[in-house]
């Protein structure tokens, strides 16, 4: 499901790291198209990969012109996103080990599907 070039030119090439990143991506790509598969627009699907980032010091002080030490965790933060057709936006975390939380917004107030 998911190209190596990709996951290569993301993350490197050391086996272990390609192998937990390919499986996570896969995990979210699988939930995403089970759950969403009919209310989406399937030629406009976006992948967000973002690096867990740790500030060890100088937290806000980058905003005023400061210096900052940050490093990078060996988690990675994906989202696959893509119109809904019902006009529906849901966000649902994909990691059962940080719960099921899922929210649906129809309007300005969220709904709480699942906690």
């Amino acid at each position: 499901m998911v190209h190596g070039e990709l996951l290569e030119k993301l993350f490197g090439d050391e086996p272990d790291i390609l192998c937990s990143k390919r499986n996570m991506l896969e995990t979210v790509s699988r939930m995403f198209f089970e759950r969403f598969n009919s209310s989406i627009r399937r030629d406009r699907v976006h992948l967000i990969s973002t690096p867990n980032r740790v500030e060890l010091l100088g937290k806000h002080t980058d905003y005023q012109g400061g210096e900052t030490l940050v490093l990078t965790g060996p988690k990675n933060f994906f989202a696959l996103a893509a119109p809904a057709t019902d006009g529906v936006s849901e966000l649902v975390n994909a990691d059962p080990g940080l719960g099921e939380t899922a929210l649906r917004m129809e309007s300005d107030a969220p709904e709480v599907l699942a906690e």
